[in-house]
């Protein structure tokens, strides 16, 4: 209760500080209507200043005071909630009048309006299905009362119910509702069969303008007599219908799915391969998305009673819910290979890692949403269950935090855009290809073929060597020539080396050198680097493969002996005669 004095005392005290507002501001900057205004408004005038500060006062004075509002009297709820209430509903009078010219004039819904359905124990969409045939209803037994004078009905806004007609078990009567509303109470809905039969010996009023037909009135009328007679809960012609609609309704599932498949499947194949039994998986639901709403439409003909109605239309809606929730989440498999089969034609490898995040939250947002309208459907009060996640929301969040961590460190992949699909990697001791960015992890393929699964979070503060935006790729070797190698053949060995790398296409023709480095323990080391500039790990491979056998074939021609570790050995004797060895 403080809690909503203290939200009305606000809102009080702003609607009064945009008033005073209003009235210090120049008539040319006041902000009417909506936003706009004849002249700009320069907040660094003089004027505008002094409007400003005047503004600022007005709202400290208007805080620090109480309003009337606290020192008044308060108002009853039935007044406030009269205030709100629509004009067509605001007195007896507005309501009944509603009522019957809505109804002169074939606006049922709005007939249906007036009434109070809450205790029809219908969800609110079959309360709109089912509250124009009960306003008609009311209507005939209105017409059986007497000719309404809107005079002799109270035009008050607040009050005790008026009561129309009561009979022995019967009774017409419009009450006030909680939101200030005046509607045929749930009394005279619930009530309404008896007051029916109660008048039934009574005739039309002369002067009253005829209730128009229902769509199951229509239909009953059309039925042969012997079909009209109560059965088990339902009357015979009503069974009949819904064992057609049945038929019906699986015929139209067939019917659907093979219009659908043949329009997508045409669409898609100009464009991509798709499998047909993919199609046809995807197209399934809508079938029986197509059945659901065949059956929702004809429970508006059967006239229902309100249980079965209740009972049919909460499993018409389960099967249209989960039909759409079962749709929607097969026709993003659709979109997903429509959108790889655009990624893999696009030069850019971030397509390639947006489709997998695409799919993912794309189906949860189906799934979250589809839940909420399925519960919605069973009458499962929502409102309820978020308050009682609000409550447990401290343990939620402590027990979703490393989710948190993993959908920023998702985002930090796509937004930074560190590697890429396809890219060769080193993290957190990690090396291998990527493969897949996910909302939770990234997967790795390590060179020895095993799969690696990296939660994101690692990634916000890893860091990440990406091997796959190399420009190009480095290749240092030392080669070691024997020592009995001439220097003029070392030299024209370093020159023709370099000549090989000028001349080959996949190298840099920059930063490489072949020059004698150092004298080693074994050998006269060649320092050797170059730098291929090719797309992948395989060509470079590839390259060094080539550069490699050029290197013998030149050391060959030129009677050069590659040399490796080797020692000599001087063992002296005691005579004082040495030999060596090796």
């Amino acid at each position: 209760m403080l809690v909503f004095l203290w939200i009305r005392d606000t809102k009080q005290r702003t609607i009064d500080t945009s008033a005073l507002i209003a009235t210090h501001l120049p008539r040319e900057n006041r902000m009417f209507p909506r936003f706009f205004r004849r002249t700009p408004f320069n907040p660094t005038s003089r004027d505008a200043r002094i409007t400003l500060l005047t503004a600022i006062a007005a709202c400290i004075a208007l805080h620090a005071a109480p309003t009337g509002a606290q020192n008044a009297t308060e108002p009853s709820t039935a007044s406030t909630a009269a205030v709100t209430a629509p004009a067509e509903l605001a007195s007896p009078r507005a309501t009944m009048r509603t009522f019957l010219e809505s109804l002169a004039e074939g606006d049922l819904d709005t007939a249906a309006s007036t009434l109070d359905l809450t205790s029809t124990g219908l969800s609110e969409r079959l309360r709109r299905l089912r509250g124009p045939e009960l306003a008609v209803r009311l209507k005939n037994a209105v017409d059986r009362v007497r000719l309404v004078d809107y005079n002799d009905i109270p035009d008050t806004t607040e009050g005790e119910p008026y009561v129309f007609w009561s009979g022995r078990t019967g009774v017409i009567e419009i009450a006030q509702g909680d939101e200030g509303a005046w509607r045929f109470s749930p009394r005279t809905i619930e009530k309404l069969n008896e007051s029916l039969d109660e008048l039934a010996d009574h005739d039309m009023v002369e002067g009253v303008v005829e209730a128009p037909q229902t769509r199951s009135e229509w239909l009953r009328a059309r039925m042969p007599e012997a079909l009209l007679g109560p059965g088990f809960i339902l009357e015979h012609w009503q069974w009949m219908v819904l064992g057609a609609l049945v038929v019906l309704g699986v015929g139209i599932d067939l019917v659907a799915r093979w219009l659908l498949f043949a329009v997508v499947s045409r669409r898609l194949r100009r464009s991509i391969s798709v499998d047909t039994a993919r199609i046809n998986r995807a197209l399934r639901p809508f079938g029986l998305l197509a059945m659901a709403m065949l059956w929702w439409f004809a429970l508006g003909w059967l006239g229902l009673p309100d249980r079965p109605l209740a009972v049919l239309g909460t499993a018409v809606e389960i099967v249209a819910v989960a039909g759409a929730i079962w749709g929607l989440y097969r026709l993003i498999d659709l979109v997903v290979a429509f959108l790889e089969a655009r990624a893999e034609a696009s030069p850019s490898k971030l397509d390639d890692m947006l489709v997998p995040l695409f799919e993912r939250s794309a189906k949860i947002f189906v799934l979250v949403f589809g839940l909420i309208f399925l519960a919605d459907s069973l009458r499962v009060p929502i409102t309820s269950l978020l308050a009682g996640v609000g409550i447990g929301g401290i343990a939620l969040a402590l027990a979703a935090q490393d989710l948190v961590k993993n959908l920023f460190g998702s985002l930090t992949v796509l937004l930074d855009r560190p590697f890429e699909i396809d890219d060769y990697i080193a993290v957190s001791g990690v090396e291998g290809t990527v493969e897949e960015v996910a909302f939770r992890s990234t997967r790795i393929r390590t060179p020895a073929d095993t799969v690696v699964t990296l939660p994101n979070a690692n990634l916000i503060s890893a860091s990440v060597e990406n091997f796959g935006r190399r420009r190009f790729r480095r290749w240092r070797s030392h080669i070691g020539l024997a020592y009995d190698t001439p220097t003029l053949v070392i030299s024209t060995f370093c020159e023709r080396l370099r000549t090989i790398i000028l001349e080959r296409e996949d190298t840099r023709k920059e930063g490489f050198f072949a020059e004698l480095n150092n004298l080693g323990a074994s050998s006269l080391e060649v320092l050797f680097q170059v730098y291929f500039e090719v797309p992948g790990q395989a060509d470079e491979l590839r390259g060094r493969h080539q550069l490699a056998v050029a290197i013998l074939d030149l050391a060959e021609e030129l009677g050069i002996e590659i040399a490796f570790p080797t020692q000599t050995i001087h063992v002296q004797t005691k005579d004082g005669s040495s030999a060596a060895g090796e």
